[in-house]
């Protein structure tokens, strides 16, 4: 079975869009940031979610198999989960696309929510 038709990729794949999209919809900074700083800002917490997959799955196997990990085992974990920093590479494409074209990162008549004032 190819790993999207897997339940739990499809889980892990929209858990992780809906946690980057909410990280970038409520992110104020836009105006100050280079276009690198923003793929930074865009990486950060998909590469915090893939370390707490690889920490959680790294117990889970030492539990499952009564002894610590061994190297090898630790890196098919880390490979395993670090397939989810895909998540993060739409919003990245369209973020190196509007660079691209000339498109500013904010605009000057939209506010975030962080700074609405009712």
């Amino acid at each position: 079975m190819r790993s999207v038709e897997r339940p739990g990729v499809i889980d892990r794949a929209v858990y992780g869009t809906i946690v980057v999209t909410s990280v970038l919809v409520l992110y104020d900074g836009w105006a100050r940031l280079k276009v690198w700083g923003a793929v930074a800002v865009i990486l950060g917490p998909v590469v915090a979610m893939v370390i707490g997959h690889v920490f959680s799955a790294s117990l889970a196997a030492y539990a499952a198999l009564s002894r610590p990990p061994t190297q090898h085992e630790l890196l098919k974990i880390a490979r395993h989960q670090s397939r989810f920093l895909l998540v993060c590479m739409p919003q990245i494409v369209l973020l190196l696309g509007l660079t691209l074209a000339g498109l500013p990162l904010t605009h000057p008549g939209v506010h975030s929510p962080a700074r609405m004032h009712t």
